[in-house]
């Protein structure tokens, strides 16, 4: 059996099953800046990065020192033209208290800040990411085993196609895992799921003082980060569509190796066919004289009985020595 011949099925897009998405395109074409209180931590950034092909130039890395330098560097990337960009993506990693960034000297920064720079005209109509990974500060007020935080004011987007993801942390180690999760969950889901779902699919830490995501979007559709052909439904599709190729190649090698088998046994038996002595031999030559002398297979069925009773009664004839007349009867 031979499957090579077979063509492809074809599932032609429909509609309903296409997941409306951004058009984003890491070739290039997207916008990446990086702000963290370490040099450690800035390079598990560039590792983050590298998982999704972006190449950060040294310009576009920060250090959260002032808080006047890091508003004057998110005004000039703000203002800056994305005519030609398909993403925006900050990150921001550092130290947090009453929803507000810390930056030496203890100088806040609060984190509203970060993304109302962005909220004009020139970033319009383009996906902007920001992610926020916060440690908390260790002189919390607590009581009874507990922490107690201030109610802080939480200001969100006014504009559209925004996506906000807020992590905090309860030490430095956890936010080190975060990101580390981070980056394994889009390695393993990022052509199936966009990237708000991959954040929630992020593996909890274990500890006491962990904290889940939180995600504000105001994004008018999905938005995947790694380029696929096809997306949610049409992609499981396409994966099984694989399998069964790869399943059905198999049965064809099988397949191809049984009947090569085959032909080189009975080939064998074949060549090493002998009879054990004469009458075997001789029984063989009357079979096939037998065949020979049968008529054609198109004969009726009861001709070709009486023919075979008769070969029959003429051998037993024979064997017992007595030859009987045609009027001799018994």
């Amino acid at each position: 059996m031979n499957f090579s011949g077979m063509k492809n099925i074809d599932f032609p897009p429909s509609t309903e099953l296409i997941p409306d998405e951004y058009d984003v395109e890491l070739d290039g074409r997207e916008c990446v800046h990086i702000f963290t209180r370490t040099d450690e931590l800035l390079e598990k950034c560039v590792v983050f990065l590298k998982s999704l092909n972006i190449k950060l130039p040294e310009t576009n890395k920060h250090k959260m020192d002032t808080t006047e330098n890091v508003l004057r560097t998110l005004n000039t990337v703000s203002k800056t033209s994305q005519k030609d960009k398909s993403l925006l993506l900050l990150i921001f990693w550092g130290v947090e208290v009453e929803g507000q960034f810390i930056m030496d000297g203890d100088a806040p920064l609060p984190f509203y800040k970060i993304w109302s720079t962005f909220c004009n005209g020139h970033w319009r109509n383009t996906p902007k990411l920001f992610l926020l990974n916060v440690v908390m500060y260790k002189s919390q007020i607590q009581r009874d085993g507990g922490t107690l935080y201030k109610p802080t004011e939480f200001e969100t987007p006014n504009e559209g196609d925004v996506l906000i993801i807020f992590k905090r942390n309860g030490d430095i180690e956890e936010s080190k895992q975060f990101m580390e999760g981070l980056r394994r969950t889009l390695d393993k889901y990022g052509t199936k799921e966009d990237f708000s779902s991959i954040v929630t699919a992020v593996e909890e830490s274990k500890s006491n003082k962990s904290f889940r995501p939180l995600i504000v979007s105001t994004l008018l559709k999905k938005l995947f980060l790694i380029p696929s052909e096809y997306r949610g439904h049409h992609l499981a599709f396409s994966i099984s569509e694989q399998d069964v190729w790869e399943e059905m190649r198999k049965i064809e090698i099988s397949i191809d190796k049984n009947q090569l088998y085959r032909i080189k046994t009975d080939s064998a038996i074949g060549n090493n066919m002998t009879y054990g002595n004469g009458d075997q031999a001789e029984i063989g030559c009357r079979r096939s004289s037998q065949a020979n002398s049968l008529p054609d297979h198109s004969a009726p069925r009861t001709s070709i009985d009486k023919i075979n009773r008769s070969i029959s009664s003429n051998q037993r004839r024979k064997s017992s020595g007595v030859k009987k007349e045609p009027w001799h009867f018994s």
